[in-house]
């Protein structure tokens, strides 16, 4: 005689999609990835588009928060930008500030 085989549905925890609604339900936003703005790289990019859409200048440590890179390399990023020209910086106080030219 055969046998049936129990057969178990994989739980989809943190494997399918299933664990971005679950955090969605719990309060959490995902961060959607920024789209490609012509004429960077994708680190440029990421910056350009954080930048852009906070309308206000915003600290490295801003920056880095947002975007989940590292404070060493938004500071990279940021003063090669500010020699390429497409970045400015605004002193205000001890603190330095980035903003779009």
């Amino acid at each position: 005689m055969l046998r049936k085989e129990k057969t178990t549905k994989m739980k989809r925890g943190w494997f399918g999609d299933s664990w971005k609604h679950s955090l969605a339900a719990r309060g959490y936003r995902l961060a959607r990835k920024p789209q490609k703005v012509s004429g960077f790289d994708s680190f440029n990019s990421v910056i350009v588009a954080h930048l852009r859409s906070a309308r206000r200048p915003m600290t490295s440590n801003e920056l880095a928060g947002r975007s989940g890179m590292a404070w060493e390399t938004v500071k990279k990023e940021l003063l090669m930008l500010e020699s390429q020209g497409k970045v400015q910086k605004v002193q205000s106080g001890e603190r330095v500030y980035w903003r779009l030219v």
